[in-house]
């Protein structure tokens, strides 16, 4: 709101004056505490407008939408090929039946689990990848990325601010109405969407006949036997839809790897776990008597022997949907069978040697075949293998021309298959690719029956050189996400029916009310609009034609954009396409400014101005609203290298105190309920007695529980303190432990550090 300021008053005239003096103005002096304490409440009225409407900050705790986002996860350095990957941790689960479902790191009793990771790079799962989280070496869990979610846009809406195709966004979870979601946004309203293949197909409902709109308006289909549409109206479908292209930023975070040659594998058979596959690895084709690649280093090298064209292939592991931040144990959630992916990036840095030769780039997507050819001259000649006569042949498509190859001269080249387009480009500018009546998607062919995700998407990848010594570094095989057609195995109502929006079961994205389709870019372990068959009372209350629908998410559902992700506690930010990046300077800071409208002659300080100063720190405060914070006892420091708790500190004697802060599943489970549930679960548990159990008021007047466990006996004897308080999001635990007998002189400040929790 704009604020006209106010003109200084003039002196009072019936001030008294004294006798021949000379009125002058004197100097008012600011009200020190006064004014400290409008600048903290303007400040904290600015940060909850600014958390409830601008932006606000959000803790991910699944993997959904790994590796873009990461949920809870543990990092793990591969023991043959040296890359360091993360690996999903999930915690221990209570089922419908009352039971305890095992979580990755222990059983829910305390018992550690022991298992093995697959490196997402070369496969490995072998020595020094299995037996993680023995007692002598547990592994120490990483909380889920910190993301800042952008409100205002959503709220706002319009072709500009709106929500847009292959935005990452934050919802309320149409099953219950309660969590919040973070998926990434596929449709839009207007539009009839399938995934097909995994690729994102959608046609305008304006397109689409009426007999096609009328039977997606029905009953969802209860069982696989029945689809909505019959097999004619599928494929006249089929014909309308268009195949979406994802924006370049987001396809950067959506590239997952496949192979690094940087981390060159020491050993290439399996010997654990899963032994029927072998690690991804270049090799180059039967040749003469002395090879011409050397591919035994990060460093690929080519040395001509003739004139002839030599090939390398990546040969071994299949380029699959498989993601290594699933694969940890197989008993708990382990990934199920992986899909083909044909839609495969290529990019190395080539250095180039003194020649007069070319290199070629391969690339095979099922039955199509691409290579490009570049020469030393800078010619650039795109081919496809045509097959539609016996034996075939390479057929040129496109030619472009980049800078010419100069020796020792590095240049960045990336050749891709995406989306049904291929394109090369070189040092980030695209030289050549393929248009839609080049390489049109087949969907009739896709959508044969009986559907099978992953057909014709069987990938390879090769490259030739002739006649030019040369040296390829940091070569990567990356491949694209692969949104899955599974179908809905967890609900009696809808058993074995295909997810809503996948091949064969389209789904209507209507336009009044707005309806969005969302997934998780961890498509094999996300349930999101593909296969959701609950509905919150919320939803379920609305009347036709504002009934809500299987599969969508309601616009007045939406919060916000993942604007950037956090790393904690560090200037370091995490991008929302996954890639870190240092916070950069700006050369004007409009909050540190002057501004003419605020700076007034003023026997006060303008309100404006104290808002103005109070913003920055408003903004943090809205960024860490929703955290916690203790004062820890008296020798108690900070611990540095701390990564199971949002908050540790420890004593010189090595005793600890640690802050964790846990989402409240149900809204609904007070205070009372989650301290019976300690009290009970707890006692004889390991050996582990309750002793006391007593109120705890936390410092901002929040109710708590204070627990006392003891364990072992005599000297070796050990106390165990839990002080608990609930809100309804959030589980607070600050927890303190040590030998009893060295403890009992903390007990008091330890008490009293527990009862200075503020969120």
């Amino acid at each position: 709101m704009n604020q006209n300021p106010t003109p200084a008053s003039s002196p009072d005239s019936t001030s008294p004056q004294t006798a021949g003096a000379t009125p002058q103005s004197e100097p008012i002096k600011p009200d020190g505490l006064r004014d400290t304490i409008d600048s903290i409440v303007i400040a904290f009225i600015l940060a909850f407008v600014f958390r409830a409407f601008i932006v606000e900050a959000f803790v991910i705790p699944t993997g959904s939408m790994a590796p873009s986002l990461y949920g809870m996860h543990g990092q793990h350095r591969c023991a043959n090929c040296g890359y360091s990957f993360a690996y999903g941790i999930r915690e221990p689960m209570l089922t419908p039946n009352n039971k305890t479902h095992p979580g990755t790191l222990h059983d829910g009793s305390g018992a550690l689990i022991s298992f093995p990771v697959r490196c997402p790079n070369c496969t490995w799962d072998g020595t020094g990848n299995s037996n993680l989280n023995s007692f002598e070496n547990p592994v120490t869990p990483d909380s889920g990325d910190r993301i800042l979610v952008l409100k205002w846009p959503y709220d706002l809406g319009g072709s500009l601010l709106g929500p847009k195709r292959w935005d990452v966004v934050v919802f309320k979870n149409p099953q219950d109405g309660e969590i919040n979601f973070i998926k990434r946004l596929l449709g839009l309203p207007g539009e009839v969407l399938q995934i097909i293949n995994g690729d994102v197909y959608t046609a305008t409902i304006k397109s689409v006949p009426q007999d096609i709109i009328e039977a997606l308006r029905d009953e969802p289909p209860r069982n696989q036997s029945r689809n909505r549409l019959t097999d004619d109206q599928l494929k006249r479908l089929a014909k309308l839809m268009k195949i979406q292209r994802k924006t370049a930023v987001a396809q950067s975070s959506l590239w997952m790897l496949h192979y690094d040659h940087d981390y060159v594998p020491i050993r290439r058979m399996k010997e654990t776990v899963r032994s029927e596959t072998v690690v991804p690895y270049w090799q180059e084709r039967a040749s003469g008597p002395v090879p011409s690649w050397d591919t035994a280093t990060p460093a690929v090298r080519f040395k001509p022997t003739d004139s002839d064209r030599h090939w390398i292939d990546l040969l071994g592991h299949q380029i699959e949907d498989e993601y290594g931040y699933n694969n940890t144990s197989y008993l708990n959630g382990g990934q199920s069978s992986p899909r083909a992916v044909g839609d495969v990036l290529l990019k190395f840095v080539l250095i180039p040697g003194d020649g007069n030769g070319d290199i070629t780039l391969h690339l095979r997507k099922g039955p199509d075949q691409f290579q490009v050819q570049l020469t030393v001259q800078g010619e650039v000649k795109l081919e496809k293998y045509n097959n539609s006569i016996r034996g075939g042949y390479w057929q040129e498509i496109r030619r472009g021309a980049m800078p010419a190859l100069l020796a020792e001269q590095a240049v960045e080249i990336e050749f891709e298959n995406l989306d049904y387009r291929i394109a090369l480009r070189v040092n980030g500018e695209e030289i050549v690719a393929t248009d839609d009546t080049q390489y049109p998607p087949p969907l009739e062919q896709l959508l044969a029956q009986p559907y099978e995700d992953g057909r014709n998407a069987q990938a390879s990848v090769a490259i030739a050189a002739r006649e030019l010594p040369l040296e390829i570094r940091h070569l990567q095989v990356l491949r694209d996400v692969f949104y899955r057609s599974d179908l809905i195995t967890d609900s009696i109502v809808f058993n074995k029916t295909p997810g809503w929006g996948t091949a064969m079961n389209p789904i209507l994205l209507r336009e009044l009310p707005q309806e969005f389709f969302c997934c998780g870019d961890n498509s094999p372990q996300s349930k999101d609009s593909r296969l959701w068959t609950d509905v919150c009372l919320l939803l379920q209350q609305r009347k036709p034609p504002n009934e809500y629908q299987y599969g969508t998410v309601p616009g007045d559902q939406l919060i916000g954009r993942v604007l950037c992700v956090l790393a904690q506690w560090s200037s370091i930010f995490k991008r929302h396409d996954g890639r870190r990046t240092q916070c950069g300077s700006h050369a004007a800071d409009p909050l540190n400014g002057p501004d003419a409208r605020v700076r007034v002659q003023s026997p006060w300080r303008s309100r404006l101005e104290t808002m103005r100063k109070c913003f920055l720190p408003a903004v943090l405060i809205a960024l860490l609203a929703g955290c916690a914070e203790f004062t820890p006892p008296e020798g108690y420091v900070k611990d540095t290298n701390n990564r199971l708790y949002d908050f540790k500190a420890v004593s010189a004697r090595g005793h600890a105190i640690g802050l964790k802060k846990r989402p409240n599943e149900s809204a609904s489970a007070t205070l009372k309920f989650w301290s019976d549930a300690v009290e009970h679960q707890k006692v004889d548990l390991d050996g582990m007695k309750l002793v006391h159990r007593d109120s705890n008021k936390s410092a901002s007047g929040m109710e708590g529980t204070l627990f006392k466990f003891e364990w072992g006996e005599g000297q070796s004897r050990i106390t165990y303190l839990v002080a608990l308080y609930v809100t309804s999001s959030t589980i607070y635990t600050i927890e303190a432990t040590g030998p009893s007998a060295e403890l009992e002189t903390e007990l008091p400040a330890i008490k009293t550090s527990m009862q200075s929790l503020r969120t």
